[in-house]
């Protein structure tokens, strides 16, 4: 069993399905963020383990209307469950459900957000690993009543490139 704290940065973005003329005039691009938390991994075998992460991720992207830019910060709370495949002890590879809980960002998104995640890690000592994961958010509504486009069937997703560094706290498999 392992487990510590991780922190990094994040490329995010929303991918919005537009339905008809609404938001035509509205691009979105990526943002630059951040994400923090802790981790627990432990063996099935001698190659696949479970991890459990809890992270607070600083999603969100960067919108233009009419020729103005507006950065949007959508504040999470993500629950990463992973199986990892590790083939060697420094390389990792790990797939699964990312499950989350917007504590602050728009109105117009759903507090629960859900993804896929698939990434890498190298360990590149027994405290001390990297990582490259990329989350792909599966598509919601938005939640437009009230507002010049709730008549319009609006779809979006998180799409969020992390990139981080990992500190073993609890390392019982360096000593096997």
């Amino acid at each position: 069993m392992k487990g510590g704290l991780k922190a990094g940065g994040n490329l995010s973005t929303l991918i919005v399905s537009k339905s008809g003329d609404v938001l035509n005039d509205e691009s979105y691009s990526s943002r630059v963020s951040f994400h923090a938390g802790s981790y627990i991994q432990a063996h099935l075998n001698e190659h696949l383990l479970w991890q459990i992460e809890l992270l607070f991720s600083n999603k969100g992207y960067k919108k233009e209307v009419e020729g103005e830019t507006t950065n949007v910060s959508l504040n999470y709370l993500n629950w990463p469950v992973l199986l990892v495949y590790r083939p060697v002890k420094v390389v990792e590879f790990e797939f699964g459900p990312e499950f989350g809980y917007m504590i602050s960002g728009e109105e117009i998104l759903n507090s629960f957000d859900f993804g896929i995640d698939f990434g890498a890690r190298f360990n590149i000592s027994p405290k001390l690993n990297a990582g490259l994961r990329y989350s792909y958010g599966l598509p919601f509504k938005m939640q437009l009543e009230g507002t010049s486009a709730e008549s319009y069937d609006i779809n979006y997703q998180n799409s969020v490139l992390q990139l981080y560094l990992g500190f073993n706290l609890i390392n019982d498999s360096a000593s096997k």
